[in-house]
């Protein structure tokens, strides 16, 4: 290949390649393609010397679905124990959750409503920075923060925990 980089898709014993794979799961979810974006980013960090993308690569992410939740938590097992801890006070202002069907949103959240804490600060950096969270403007140009996709909530079992450990007061506040 005269490219820099040629990047292949490894096959599996059936000769099935992995992008087929990955095609086959992204059709079948209904956030197919933002995790298909996530999960291809992934692999090609972790492609071989030789620009092969792998299903061993593929599998230790935990598939198409489970390869954003992985991320999420490497981020924040990798932080020290006040950033962590801070989570929750992170989680509680941009989720909620539909008093008619029960199901969790992501939420905007203004980044003035956050506070001073240093430490939270630091989470809402770490998230940004692994593409986790987005940031943005709102309307009236001040600065605002929002979970990367809804597939985070339905897919990292810390935040399926915490959702449903506050599944009232998050109902309650909606």
């Amino acid at each position: 290949c005269a490219l820099p980089i040629c990047l292949r898709f490894e096959r599996d014993e059936d000769g099935v390649g992995l992008d087929q794979l990955l095609a086959d799961q992204a059709i079948e979810l209904p956030e197919g393609l933002p995790l298909l974006e996530f999960t291809l980013e992934q692999l090609y960090n972790s492609r071989t010397d030789e620009g092969e993308l792998t299903i061993e690569a593929y599998n230790q992410l935990g598939g198409l679905s489970g390869s954003i939740a992985k991320k999420a938590e490497d981020v924040v097992s990798k932080q020290p124990q006040a950033v962590k801890d801070e989570l929750p006070n992170l989680l509680i202002k941009m989720i909620s959750v539909d008093p008619q069907s029960g199901n969790a949103h992501r939420k905007p959240v203004s980044v003035n409503s956050l506070g001073t804490s240093d430490t939270l600060h630091k989470m809402v950096d770490e998230l940004i920075s692994a593409r986790l969270v987005v940031s943005a403007l709102d309307s009236n140009q001040q600065p605002i923060i929002n979970l990367v996709h809804e597939s985070l909530l339905r897919n990292w079992p810390r935040v399926q925990m915490f959702i449903a450990n506050e599944r009232e007061f998050l109902v309650a506040r909606a």
